[in-house]
């Protein structure tokens, strides 16, 4: 807690003072950005402080903000149900190799 009431919280997730290494866990894009960029250096930490800034960033830049805002949802909210769709009905192998294939991964190639 003391990292966070000094301000140097945000410093620590992005390897600033040590080395880390996370298993199982992700904290981009939904943690890193809030505690830094939020929480770290625009000091905002409750509902009423965000919405205003929120805000904003909305009036500054409303295509950007809102293409992050829903590029955020799209990888944390959609993408997880799809794949879990996908494997739901069976076809969460051929999709993976198609995906693979289209960012031209050299395995996709080679199904065997």
């Amino acid at each position: 807690m003391e990292m966070v009431t000094g301000g140097c919280f945000d410093d620590l997730l992005i390897d600033n003072f040590i080395g880390t290494r996370l298993i199982n866990a992700r904290l981009y894009p939904r943690f890193t950005p809030l505690v830094s960029k939020i929480g770290g250096n625009a000091k905002v930490f409750t509902w009423p402080e965000y919405v205003p800034f929120l805000l904003r960033y909305l009036c500054r830049n409303p295509s950007g903000t809102n293409a992050a805002l829903l590029f955020i949802e799209l990888d944390q909210v959609f993408v997880p149900r799809l794949w879990q769709a996908a494997g739901r009905t069976g076809v969460k192998g051929p999709l993976k190799y198609i995906y693979r294939g289209m960012l031209g991964d050299a395995v996709a190639s080679d199904p065997s």
